[in-house]
């Protein structure tokens, strides 16, 4: 009988302790809460960024600043890119060492030096060799590389005056490599193409080589001219008729598929990557292919959308520069309150841009449930077990 008072006594003085504990932890809650695991800033770290703390620049969300953000960026087109000299239409390549083309020679006489009986035309395959000649019979050497077949046919009529009766010539180019566009990358159809006299356009050449194997806007077009690389989404190709621009010989399109992400962070269903399916992506969109909020997580009026954006977009919205500077440009933090009914309709007309990072900030009831979950229900637990051991 005493030994089993002793033990009641003990368990009762234990859960004494145990309840000491409790209120410590009750006290001290606050504190236990931020030490506990989060999924980033919380959203009390944004007030300052309200006030204006230098840095980064956050802006809140209103129909006038999404109507602003609406239009379409001042970035180079590609046709703002190439030069526009090399915009025109493209003219026949010079000769080259080792081009092999055909020269016609007509002769006003029947019995000239190329001409015999009825024919009065002569015909001659030659060879531009590595000192830049081709050799011409009755003439010899003559230098043709680095002009245009209207110049070389000019030169060969000149070296064979005084030898030919009144020589007419032309010159035919059997070689076309030297006339050929590449197409190549992500589209249907690989090919190499002839530049026609008409011209050769961009769209043209991607039409005849089947057409990209991914949509428009996720097709990232490069043009390989010389030693320079010109890039563009195909899509902006399309949208800006200039940016069509004629090829030149010898020119490479690289087509290649590269689809626009965005990254959710924070209080979603699933913190992850995600591609942006259609043209005209939104910040709906975006929070839907996420998977939504978390219900028990999720601070609704804290929705944040991170982006470099460029000094002339902050100007427009009459937003001060930010302190910092990054390469890709400045920060900026878009803020939107879904616990607003009006958030919907502006959620669904802000436009995602490529690499943006949407972050949700967690409730502060969250942060309590964890300091419960974590913390202090472990502690009832051993209460209860105290107990039980106290009434054995």
């Amino acid at each position: 009988m005493a030994k089993k008072t002793n033990g009641s006594l003990k368990a009762g003085l234990l859960m004494v302790g145990i309840r000491k504990i409790i209120i410590l932890l009750l006290c001290f809650g606050l504190i236990a809460c931020s030490t506990l695991p989060a999924f980033g800033p919380s959203s009390d770290s944004f007030d300052a960024y309200r006030e204006g703390k230098p840095g980064i620049s956050l802006v809140e969300l209103t129909p006038e600043k999404i109507l602003i953000l609406q239009q379409e960026k001042l970035t180079q087109s590609l046709a703002e890119k190439v030069p526009g000299a090399q915009q025109r239409l493209a003219t026949s390549p010079p000769l080259e060492v080792g081009e092999i083309f055909r020269v016609d020679v007509w002769e006003s006489v029947d019995n000239g030096l190329f001409s015999s009986g009825n024919n009065r035309r002569s015909q001659f395959d030659v060879t531009v060799d590595e000192e830049g000649n081709i050799f011409f019979p009755f003439v010899g050497a003559i230098p043709v590389a680095g002009l245009s077949t209207t110049q070389a046919r000019d030169v060969i009529a000149r070296a064979l005056d005084g030898l030919a009766v009144d020589p007419q010539v032309q010159i035919s180019r059997e070689d076309q490599e030297s006339n050929l566009v590449t197409v190549t990358g992500d589209v249907n159809a690989p090919a190499r193409l002839p530049v026609p006299v008409t011209g050769l356009r961009i769209l043209d050449a991607l039409a005849n080589a089947g057409g990209a194997t991914s949509a428009t806007y996720d097709a990232n077009l490069s043009l390989i001219r010389r030693d320079e690389i010109y890039s563009a989404r195909l899509s902006e190709v399309l949208r800006r008729p200039k940016s069509n621009i004629y090829l030149q010989p010898r020119d490479s399109l690289l087509v290649e598929h590269s689809p626009r992400t965005f990254s959710v962070f924070g209080a979603f269903q699933e913190q992850n990557k995600h591609q942006m399916d259609e043209n005209d992506y939104t910040l709906s969109h975006a929070l839907a292919q996420a998977g939504g909020l978390d219900d028990r997580k999720a601070s609704a009026r804290d929705i944040f959308l991170f982006r470099f954006e460029s000094a002339e977009r902050l100007q427009e919205l009459n937003v001060e520069l930010p302190s910092a500077q990054f390469s890709k440009g400045w920060p900026t933090i878009y803020h939107l309150d879904l616990e607003q009914p009006q958030a919907f309709f502006l959620a669904s007309s802000v436009p995602m841009e490529d690499n943006d990072i949407v972050y949700i900030a967690t409730a502060s009831a969250s942060e309590f449930r964890k300091f419960v979950e974590h913390i202090l229900a472990p502690v009832l637990i051993a209460e209860d077990a105290v107990k039980t051991l106290s009434f054995d």
